[in-house]
């Protein structure tokens, strides 16, 4: 209708993208993974939202959904390691061995932040990755720093057992 204005896609995804983080922030986190997908689908390159959108279904255990996302987000940012870790940490949750311990070697080797303990979720899972494939002695060689950092987790106890004990991690429950 005339005198009615229009959004121009880079408008909408202005407001979409804004709207997104905004959701995540106040924990609104169907409505932040609606809108960013939503503004995904006019920017597909936006790598803070593959990000946002990633973590939130990470954190909501979606992690089929979640390693989509950090898949896209490591093809748009190969260099960045703390994507390949969670790409990764999703891809350990589905059984997707050799593909986990590939980007867990990525992240290793290109680094990942510092925030929120990842260098010791980096090594667990690297671990957990070596004893499901039976390899003990390098399991607990990659556990050896956590140890000496003095890293107190029930987790880091119950893959120390494992190691010693030359046992396979139980099957993930269905």
């Amino acid at each position: 209708a005339p005198g009615q204005s229009r959004s121009t896609p880079a408008s909408s995804f202005s407001t979409l993208s804004a709207a997104a983080d905004s959701a995540r922030e106040t924990g609104r986190l169907d409505e932040a993974t609606a809108l960013y997908r939503k503004a995904l689908a006019l920017r597909p390159d936006w790598t803070d939202g593959r990000w946002g959108l990633g973590t939130i279904l990470y954190e909501r255990d979606a992690y089929p959904d979640a390693a989509r996302a950090f898949g896209r987000l490591v093809a748009l940012d190969p260099k960045n390691g703390t994507a390949h870790l969670m790409l990764a940490l999703c891809e350990y949750q589905v059984d997707r061995d050799a593909s986990a311990m590939a980007h867990i070697q990525a992240a290793k080797k290109l680094g990942v932040q510092k925030a929120g303990d990842l260098p010791q979720v980096l090594a667990y899972h690297e671990a957990m990755l070596l004893l499901r494939a039976g390899r003990y002695e390098r399991a607990l060689d990659v556990l050896q720093p956590l140890v000496a950092a003095g890293v107190d987790d029930e987790s880091l106890d119950f893959a120390l057992g494992l190691g010693v004990l030359l046992a396979r991690p139980p099957e993930a429950a269905a």
